[in-house]
């Protein structure tokens, strides 16, 4: 996780480009319903506050369990100083 954390740091210190959010572990909510919940929009400069935001919303959701930011993976293209980032979702029980 303090790789991650570095990443996170590093990401929004040199203004990095969100480029693509991923979800996994959503088998039955739309992921149209999560992206909705995102205050992370790709195309816009990644920052530690929107997904933090972003993380609080999607909590919020009944249909999930609480995400955490250890739930969350990111990975740098320092070329092109882009993120990719993944967000790990549990699905409570319907």
């Amino acid at each position: 996780m303090a790789e991650q954390r570095s990443l996170f740091r590093k990401a929004e210190k040199n203004r990095y480009t969100l480029r693509r959010v991923e979800f996994y572990g959503n088998q039955h909510t739309s992921d149209p319903m999560l992206r909705r919940r995102l205050a992370l929009n790709e195309g816009n400069f990644f920052t530690r506050a929107s997904l933090m935001r972003s993380l609080k919303r999607l909590s919020g959701l009944m249909v999930i369990k609480p995400v955490r930011l250890s739930d969350v993976k990111i990975r740098l293209d320092h070329g092109e100083k882009l993120v990719d980032a993944v967000i790990c979702l549990e699905e409570r029980r319907r």
